[in-house]
């Protein structure tokens, strides 16, 4: 089985994000290894719902595909861990 790796949100930050307004952070969870887009400090001053675009979507599932991981999403998609039901070895 496959986990999404602090190796992989690192390169693909420094790929995809290092010139835009997010970061990608672990979130704390005993259940699984979970990943959080937000926005980060300072570039709003009160909280607001991030909604991400369709193209963001893309570009995230296919940077872990490429590593054969399938992600699943939290309701609101900015939560993503590693499906481990159906990972590509």
């Amino acid at each position: 089985m496959k986990n999404i790796t602090n190796k992989m949100i690192n390169e693909f930050s420094k790929i995809y994000l290092s010139e835009t307004p997010f970061v990608i952070e672990k979130v704390d969870s005993n259940i699984t290894k979970s990943f959080e887009v937000i926005i980060k400090h300072g570039y709003i001053k009160s909280n607001t719902q991030l909604v991400l675009s369709e193209r963001f979507y893309e570009i995230l599932n296919y940077f872990f595909e490429e590593q054969g991981i399938e992600l699943s999403f939290n309701n609101t998609g900015t939560i993503f861990w590693a499906n481990q039901s159906n990972l590509t070895e």
